[in-house]
């Protein structure tokens, strides 16, 4: 299954066993009702700040967000910390630099000096370049878990 679908039916599952409407899953992540629409269509591919908003908001995981594992009952996970934060730990502990991780991974540096110092996130596509790279989980890319 790809994100697109994984998401759509994420959040599908979600608004059916919240019994809410998709105006009330739209309003508590802060998200126009028609964007949500779009992701239970399995037109369009959420951005990062979407995923995170609905993880923190409905207390699951970016991994079941997008169709890397199972929904995990009653398990807990830390609410979102700023992405800066979260990647220049990840560098740090896998003794990485921005410049070595440009190489491999062929990204701009100056994108990764963006996401280091907090200017920007990274596209869904780079953080999965980033969860293959570093063999970890969205959660533990995130600094969820």
């Amino acid at each position: 299954m790809d994100i697109i679908s994984a998401f759509g039916e994420a959040v599908k599952d979600i608004i059916d066993d919240g019994e809410i409407t998709v105006e009330q899953f739209a309003e508590k992540i802060n998200l126009n009702s028609s964007e949500v629409y779009r992701f239970l269509r399995k037109e369009r591919l959420p951005q990062l700040s979407t995923i995170i908003a609905t993880a923190d908001g409905y207390n699951c995981s970016v991994d079941y967000l997008l169709g890397y594992t199972q929904f995990q009952n009653n398990a807990t996970y830390l609410k979102t910390p700023d992405f800066s934060l979260s990647f220049a730990k990840l560098l740090k502990d896998n003794n990485t630099t921005r410049y070595g991780l440009s190489k491999t991974l062929k990204i701009s540096i100056k994108r990764l000096d963006d996401w280091y110092f907090g200017r920007h996130l990274p596209s869904v596509e780079n953080i999965l370049k980033l969860k293959k790279h570093f063999d970890c989980t969205f959660d533990e890319l995130l600094g969820r878990v």
